[in-house]
């Protein structure tokens, strides 16, 4: 009996230690986007008005290409597809992928419709001013926040990826030229596109992992676009101004060098002492987070900062339980791969260099 007693006695310590580090990946993700949206939301007007400026045929016809490959009858149809297919062949992931991806996108357009209208944001073609606008309507034209392009593209994208996890790469990098093309053919700003991918990310995994707690579930997929946006944010914040101040910026470059070396410093350590990756806890952050402290620029070193902090927070969450929501914290650990991923830093770390201020549209 008094063994049962023991227990039974409830800890609240642990429980209420737990509760913090479920929380703290969604607070940090909702800190890194709002400082993302803020940026955005700074660059919505004149993103408008340069593409506005831009006449190429080739691109207006891959934005007009890229919108119908977006549109919901397409999506729709593949994911029918797909669950056709597995039902035939008898394929359950095929089966499960479509299913799912119906769901997705039915509850991503739901989301949008509902938003879209309760908001009530002027799209840019009925508006000159960029100012963000709340006034709920049901007026066409007036149902610019969030793209629901975009959030159906991600939404099938991220069930595509629960499902197909090695090209997983690809149905994110044709979700992203689907909400890019929203923005370059002046159906959308980019803070819509933006909270498209989020609402779509958030969808998909909810079908995709339905078995699990809702909150881990949350702070899991939060953290991925997360760091998706955080990532395109960084190489187009770069692109369209530079560091006012040159000298802090050459002391944030050798910051950010810094980083990155201690960062591949620890992953070559791990290799060298052959213990396996089950979760870059603190690589991966510094990697990035020295990435972005190079750009010399704070807002996305800011953001980069949370968005790392929020990876390792749901690295402690995870534990040892990599694989189970379909590789947010597991890696390999092999010569060849770290050689490619420091290959991999080089090349962003030029891309990134010879990208700012090439687009001053600020």
């Amino acid at each position: 009996m008094g063994e049962r007693s023991v227990k039974s006695r409830p800890s609240w310590p642990i429980t209420l230690h737990s509760s913090l580090i479920t929380w703290l990946p969604f607070a940090l993700s909702c800190a890194a986007l709002g400082l993302v949206f803020w940026g955005l939301h700074q660059l919505d007007m004149p993103m408008i008005r340069f593409m506005r400026s831009v006449h190429r045929p080739w691109l207006e016809a891959g934005g007009d290409l890229l919108g119908r490959l977006g549109s919901g009858a397409v999506l729709v149809a593949f994911s029918a597809a797909l669950l056709v297919a597995g039902r035939i062949g008898m394929q359950a992931a095929w089966f499960r992928a479509g299913l799912q991806g119906l769901l997705a996108h039915g509850v991503a357009a739901l989301a949008t419709q509902l938003l879209k209208h309760t908001i009530g944001r002027p799209r840019p073609r009925v508006t000159h001013e960029g100012e963000f606008q709340f006034e709920p309507s049901l007026v066409s034209g007036f149902d610019s926040f969030p793209s629901g392009h975009a959030a159906a593209a991600f939404a099938v994208a991220t069930v595509l990826t629960r499902h197909f996890p090695r090209f997983g790469w690809v149905g994110y990098l044709v979700a992203a030229l689907i909400a890019c093309s929203r923005v370059w053919r002046g159906s959308h700003f980019p803070t819509d596109v933006v909270a498209g991918a989020i609402v779509g990310v958030l969808s998909g995994a909810w079908l995709a992992y339905s078995y699990m707690d809702w909150r881990m579930l949350l702070s899991r997929a939060l953290v991925r676009v997360t760091l998706v946006v955080m990532a395109a944010f960084t190489l187009f914040w770069a692109m369209v101004q530079t560091s006012p101040d040159r000298q802090g910026a050459v002391v944030m470059m050798g910051i950010g060098i810094a980083t990155m070396l201690a960062g591949v410093g620890l992953r070559w350590k791990r290799l060298w002492d052959r213990s396996p990756v089950k979760a870059d806890t603190w690589a991966l952050p510094l990697l990035g987070t020295g990435l972005a402290l190079s750009s010399g620029l704070w807002l996305v070193s800011a953001g980069a900062l949370m968005a790392g902090l929020a990876w390792t927070a749901s690295g402690v969450r995870n534990g040892d339980r990599s694989g189970e929501d379909g590789g947010l914290t597991q890696s390999s650990c092999s010569p060849w791969m770290e050689v490619a991923l420091v290959a991999l830093l080089i090349l962003a770390f030029a891309v990134l260099q010879h990208a700012k201020g090439i687009l001053p549209i600020l």
